[in-house]
């Protein structure tokens, strides 16, 4: 029995399959994916953040949040720790923001923001700098 050459193994998977892996960049005959632009190093993985946005069809505040978490990224003059918990901050600077538009949305007033729900209209009110109610 021969064994494989480790460099070039063959296998055959469905079309179907080899066109999504394509579309997702799993696959990349192009090589657009083979390096990278600034400090991150998503191309020296299999799946890149680009992949799980277009397989999931995530907004881009998702897709924010995805990159955020997948990357290996330490900021000049921080330590790796450091930088991380940057990372952390943003996503969670980037959640908050992403909850006050969705609360809006549902017209449910943020608490922690001046913008009230007139309960008889819906329509909002807004308070004052001193907080009162302002028509």
């Amino acid at each position: 029995m021969s064994t494989p050459n480790k460099t070039t193994v063959s296998a055959s998977i469905p079309i179907t399959l080899y066109d999504k892996l394509v579309r997702i960049g799993i696959i990349d005959p192009s090589k657009t994916r083979d390096s990278h632009v600034g400090a991150s190093d998503y191309s020296k993985k299999v799946i890149q953040p680009w992949s799980i946005w277009v397989e999931y069809a995530l907004n881009s505040w998702d897709a924010d949040i995805v990159k955020r978490t997948l990357r290996n990224k330490v900021t000049p003059n921080m330590s790796t720790q450091t930088s991380r918990i940057e990372d952390y901050e943003k996503i969670q600077h980037v959640c908050s923001e992403r909850i006050r538009q969705l609360r809006l949305e549902l017209l449910e007033p943020d608490p922690k923001s001046n913008l009230n729900l007139d309960e008889n209209s819906k329509s909002p009110k807004y308070r004052d700098l001193a907080g009162e109610n302002s028509k």
